[in-house]
């Protein structure tokens, strides 16, 4: 029997710091950061915790200028990519690794205006190697948008 596989993460969080741009040998945009998930789990003796899970991010083309352009330490984004986990040796000669994602989508669900304030009806969607935006037509857009409503307050966040 042929089993077929899927690799597919989707994860709603804000970013921990401003994203970071770099080209490559070959002058090809990458943009890496840093998006954290927060959860409530109940702890011992019924009390309330929050969980914090950072994912590291990895963008690239036209679409990491886009992200080094738009978003900032604090951006709220839903990215849509698969996880790759990668290996290297560290100074001490042991085998390190790292799991990532490689984002496809990124949609950016806010925007910081003057003062650092989100600015309602920014919300922008880039896909892989794409450097206009995408209308928000599809049903799936307003999905997110819809969740937004529900999203924590600023102040709920550990950074």
């Amino acid at each position: 029997m042929a089993y077929n596989s899927f690799n597919k993460i989707f994860i709603l969080g804000r970013l921990g710091k401003a994203p970071e741009l770099r080209y490559s040998t070959a002058g090809n945009p990458i943009t890496k950061f840093s998006v954290a998930t927060n959860e409530r789990l109940k702890g011992t003796g019924g009390q309330a915790e929050e969980h914090t899970e950072w994912h590291r991010a990895v963008v690239f083309g036209a679409q990491a200028e886009n992200c080094s352009k738009f978003l900032k330490s604090g951006s709220l984004v839903f990215i849509e990519g698969k996880l790759r986990t990668r290996k290297y040796t560290g100074k001490d000669n042991e085998e390190k690794f790292f799991t990532e994602v490689i984002c496809d989508t990124i949609h950016f669900l806010d925007s910081l205006g003057q003062g650092g304030e989100p600015q309602k009806g920014a919300e922008r969607t880039y896909q892989k190697n794409d450097a206009s935006p995408k209308s928000k037509e599809d049903e799936f857009n307003s999905a997110v948008s819809d969740a937004l409503k529900e999203a924590p307050e600023e102040e709920d966040l550990p950074f």
